[in-house]
């Protein structure tokens, strides 16, 4: 953000302002009006539409046609109103992705019947605001699973020690910023709003491995119907609906994710048109690691060891060092003049191939 960046007391600060807490703005909006769009104002409950898909016995909640205007991303061709409403512009972008949120937004109703009858005096807003709490909290231990099957113990960041950064930028030990001894937490906000660090949520919530080419969609047997094409399903409503969440998440749930690890598919990456413009997630993903300022590979671990950790992290001084499989390290080497220019994600994704 121009104007930021110039020093340490007025550190580099993103554009993009939204919350960096895993708050679930995908499902409830990052501002006050797109919440208060996305609301039912009844129980503290979220707008819905009652559809029956094939292969199920009954009517359930799918996510509301955006018939209220809120920014939605789409491709030519593609209406916004014919498109599924939620709180973040990409919900439509696939099928999978459609998944999730439906069945956040499912979650989120149920736990609001749920809690109506264990405080029955409780208001639409009280109601709302408890849940999105716990769906946060619920959303936030996923991400953490995620994370612990990521890391190993000869890369454990940031399994080992949570705050090397932190106590880097702020000069405190481990006690001193731990969050349990120092409520609310006041070294994750910044002028009242949360902050984050930026190097935990580029290698830490990077799900683009999960991404995967093709899945089939399953009926009530687990029998495979089709084998649908992820990228074909980008802003399909219809389709959504015809296929329904049943089928689709048992096709995700059965689905191998064949380069967990290893950053994602090509076949994501090379699949150019699919949001209805050019788009390279591996060139878009590194350009936003150095908009914000992080440190590289090696830079970033050599403060991360000067902050005596119980485990070292070897430094790559060179390039076999990231690696064993010359395969693995080619294509660094034509990109990178040398191993301490590596950005912080491509090296860990190396060292973690």
């Amino acid at each position: 953000m121009p104007g930021t960046g110039t020093s340490r007391s007025n550190p580099r600060e993103n554009i993009n302002m939204a919350t960096t807490w895993l708050d679930i703005s995908s499902l409830y909006g990052s501002t006050t009006d797109v919440a208060h769009r996305l609301r039912s104002k009844v129980d503290g409950k979220l707008l819905t539409q009652e559809v029956q898909s094939p292969g199920t016995r009954a009517k359930a909640s799918y996510l509301p046609f955006n018939t209220m205007g809120v920014p939605t991303n789409t491709r030519p061709g593609v209406e916004p109103e014919g498109l599924f409403v939620g709180g973040d512009p990409r919900t439509n972008e696939d099928w999978l992705l459609l998944g999730i949120h439906t069945l956040l937004l499912r979650e989120h109703n149920r736990l609001c019947d749920i809690l109506k009858k264990q405080k029955p005096g409780w208001d639409d807003e009280q109601l709302y605001q408890t849940m999105r709490l716990v769906m946060s909290a619920k959303h936030a231990l996923i991400a953490n699973a995620y994370q612990m099957a990521y890391w190993t113990e000869k890369m454990p960041w940031p399994r080992d020690d949570g705050f090397p950064l932190y106590r880097q930028m702020f000069g405190e030990n481990a006690l001193e910023i731990n969050p349990a001894n120092t409520y609310p937490w006041p070294l994750v906000t910044k002028n009242g709003k949360p902050m984050t660090v930026s190097a935990g949520m580029a290698v830490v919530y990077r799900f683009h491995e999960f991404i995967i080419p093709n899945f089939p969609i399953k009926d009530q047997n687990n029998e495979t119907l089709w084998e649908q094409n992820l990228f074909d399903t980008s802003f399909n409503s219809t389709g959504f609906l015809n296929a329904g969440l049943e089928r689709i998440l048992a096709g995700a749930l059965s689905s191998h994710i064949p380069n967990f690890k290893s950053g994602l598919d090509e076949s994501f990456r090379s699949a150019g048109l699919y949001r209805g413009r050019p788009f390279d997630i591996v060139v878009s993903s590194i350009v936003h690691e150095r908009e914000q300022g992080l440190p590289t590979f090696n830079q970033y671990f050599r403060e991360y060891n000067a902050q005596d950790p119980e485990v070292v992290v070897p430094i790559r001084v060179i390039w076999d060092k990231f690696s064993t499989d010359p395969e693995d390290i080619e294509n660094p080497k034509k990109l990178y003049k040398h191993p301490d220019d590596v950005d912080l994600v491509v090296g860990c994704q190396l060292v973690l191939l």
